[in-house]
C-alpha cells in the first residue's frame, strides 16, 4: 500500500517533551491541542496545523524538497491521524 494523499498528516503537527504537568495538559486541550503518551516519560502535544505547502487536491505543493520528516511521515502510525489516514485503505 502506499500514501492515498488524505492530506490528514499534513494537518496537524506535534512537539515531544518530557512528562507535562496536568495543569499544561489541561491549558493545551482546552485550545484544541491534544497530548498523547499520558504518563509516560515521553509525551507529545499536536496542535492543529495546517501545512501551507498542503494543495487543495491533498498534494504536496513541494513534493521535489519537501523535508524529510515529511518523506517519512506515515499517518496511519501516528496516533492522531491513525483512525482517518487512508493508507491502510
Amino acid at each position: 500500500m502506499s500514501c492515498q494523499q488524505c492530506g490528514e498528516c499534513c494537518r496537524w503537527i506535534g512537539f515531544s517533551y518530557g512528562k507535562i504537568p496536568q495543569t499544561a495538559i489541561d491549558f493545551y486541550e482546552t485550545r484544541g491541542f491534544k497530548v498523547v503518551n499520558r504518563g509516560q516519560d515521553i509525551q507529545t502535544i499536536y496542535l492543529p496545523s495546517v501545512c501551507p505547502h498542503l494543495q487543495e487536491d491533498n498534494t504536496c505543493g513541494i513534493q521535489d524538497t519537501k523535508p524529510e520528516v515529511c518523506k517519512n511521515s506515515r499517518g496511519d502510525t501516528n496516533p492522531i491521524t491513525e483512525k482517518v489516514c487512508q493508507w491502510k485503505n
